[in-house]
């Protein structure tokens, strides 16, 4: 896979409908892989947000979305590696 470019990820979003891009974590090791999609808030969907800061620009760490290689700071890398667990240990039930 070659780098991509931000605009291959992300889908116009619609304001009227109140759409917000989510990511859903499949994956964390060997390397982060995960989906970016389009939900509206009007359809009161369940999810967190994280905060990060963006660290250190020159360093980056390779990620696949949508089946696409995308580079992300080792910050926001992290910040992914832990949504998982935190989210499998407040519910574990889930």
């Amino acid at each position: 896979m070659s780098p991509s470019d931000d605009s291959r990820l992300y889908a116009p979003l619609n304001r009227s409908r109140r759409e917000i891009s989510v990511i859903e974590i499949l994956s964390t090791k060997p390397r982060i892989v995960c989906n970016l999609t389009t939900v509206s808030l009007n359809q009161d969907p369940e999810f967190s947000a994280i905060s990060y800061l963006w660290g250190d620009k020159g360093k980056s760490e390779a990620i696949t979305v949508n089946g696409i290689e995308h580079f992300i700071t080792p910050s926001l890398a992290n910040a992914l590696e832990y949504v998982p667990y935190r989210w499998k240990n407040a519910f574990p039930e889930r």
